[in-house]
């Protein structure tokens, strides 16, 4: 509703309102400039949170994947060992 009525008022026939039409035009770009400046910022303060997520869940994810890696290592070993026990047996 809002954008409706602003877009109603810029679109008016400022040439006929003279100097009004000039002060009323500027006033209300001046408010979607605004707007579109908070807008932009606040999508920028956005896009930093979810950019400091998405690095902390990165990081955590490269932590497990080292713990993998050395659960996989020590699971070989102990395969190894194993192998040798039952090889001691035989």
């Amino acid at each position: 509703m809002g954008a409706r009525i602003v877009t109603f008022i810029l679109t008016l026939p400022f040439d006929r309102l003279g100097f009004l039409g000039e002060l009323l035009q500027r006033y209300f770009e001046g408010i979607i400039s605004n707007e579109l400046i908070g807008n932009a910022e606040d999508f920028m303060r956005q896009y930093w949170i979810v950019k400091q997520k998405a690095e902390y869940i990165m990081g955590q994810r490269d932590i497990v994947f080292a713990q993998l890696q050395r659960a996989a290592e020590e699971l070989e070993e102990a395969e190894q060992r194993f192998k040798e026990c039952m090889d001691e047996f035989d």
